[in-house]
């Protein structure tokens, strides 16, 4: 189980490196992304098991308009990873964000990533995409032991990184020390001891600025963090059923 945690959450929502800017390049355009043009968007999809992970061929990765919650209408671009699990679709500027990243793949719960700002820039790689089978969740699941009252295959699951930017270039520093909350509430909150193994006795976030959510019903969600001397904006994604859903949340 050891890392599993960190696998199973947000390892890579964009290029590695800092972003200057806390508010990552939605200070481009409009909070809307109105005014932005053609995004392209690189990454790989990753299979994730217990016994660690692998680049994963043949997954569907699309991106579609925040309105498409559960992301089953015409998406705004869509490719199949190769056989190396890389994948690259670009946005039209007609399409305008906010939007959010979907992959999908024979016996795999679909992740869905949420940007915490509009993606407004031109380039984005890096954004890698874990995949879960259902098993690996239930086995995470009970690794936490933190109050844990039972993995609900129709609930969602939701991973979340306290970090001090975003944007093009990249997250920022992890924050320690941290608490995330869900609106509605999830049934358990957990976190890890920083080297990606479980935790029965944490309650903030370790180095890695880590935290699982399980057991979310599915529906609009507002997730908040908190740390000493630090002030955070809020996330708001939708948490489908049987899915894993992944975000940032981003010092102000």
């Amino acid at each position: 189980m050891k890392n599993l945690v960190w696998l199973i959450a947000i390892a890579a929502v964009v290029a590695c490196g800092s972003s200057g800017n806390k508010n990552g390049d939605a200070a481009k355009a409009g909070s809307d992304g109105s005014g932005a043009g053609p995004i392209t968007i690189m990454g790989t999809t990753i299979s994730v098991a217990s016994s660690g992970s692998a680049n994963l061929a043949g997954a569907t990765v699309a991106v579609y308009p925040a309105s498409d919650t559960a992301g089953t209408g015409t998406p705004l671009a869509m490719t199949t990873s190769g056989s190396n699990g890389a994948y690259m679709l670009t946005v039209p500027a007609a399409a305008g964000m906010p939007g959010f990243l979907k992959a999908s793949g024979n016996n795999y719960l679909d992740t869905y990533l949420w940007p915490p700002t509009p993606l407004t820039g031109s380039n984005y790689t890096g954004i890698n995409v874990e995949m879960l089978e259902p098993s690996t969740v239930q086995l995470a699941a009970s690794a936490f032991a933190c109050n844990y009252s039972g993995y609900s295959s129709s609930d969602g699951l939701i991973g979340v990184e306290l970090v001090s930017s975003f944007g093009t270039s990249g997250i920022g520093s992890k924050i320690a020390g941290g608490t995330v909350t869900a609106t509605p509430a999830a049934g358990d909150t957990c976190y890890d001891n920083g080297s990606g193994t479980p935790s029965s006795s944490a309650t903030v976030t370790a180095a890695d600025g880590v935290a699982l959510m399980f057991n979310v019903t599915p529906g609009s969600v507002t997730v908040s963090g908190s740390a000493s001397g630090d002030t955070f904006a809020s996330s708001q994604v939708y948490a489908n059923g049987s899915a894993l859903t992944a975000t940032l949340i981003v010092e102000q």
